[in-house]
């Protein structure tokens, strides 16, 4: 469920991010992916202090839910960027006479044919 959750993530918040700060991608990912290690060793932190004084699970549970709820409140109110249509497809030259290619186009063989 963890791996689940973490990949999606990453799926949403790379784009996004990317999208929102388009000169400056590199450094806005790097402290974006900063902080997950930093999550969790504050999570575990806080498990181990509700272990410390015998909580019940569902206290860590509401450890859990109190963040995603807050998080989800933010998410509601923001209006999210457009994203970025796709580059436009390459088209390789159809040679004059069906011959093997001499470079690379970043075609497959089936998709040279001859006039």
């Amino acid at each position: 469920m963890i791996a689940i959750s973490n990949g999606m993530i990453e799926a949403v918040c790379n784009p996004l991010t990317a999208t929102l700060y388009p000169d400056r991608k590199a450094g806005m990912l790097n402290r974006m992916h900063m902080w997950f290690p930093g999550g969790i060793v504050l999570g575990g932190l806080g498990c181990w202090a509700l272990d410390q004084v015998h909580a019940d699970w569902r206290a860590k549970m509401i450890m859990v839910l109190i963040p995603a709820l807050a998080y989800g409140v933010i998410f509601l109110r923001e209006k999210f960027p457009p994203t970025r249509p796709p580059p436009p497809a390459r088209r390789c030259p159809t040679p004059s006479r069906p011959s093997p290619p001499r470079r690379f186009c970043g075609c497959s063989w089936a998709s040279w044919r001859s006039p």
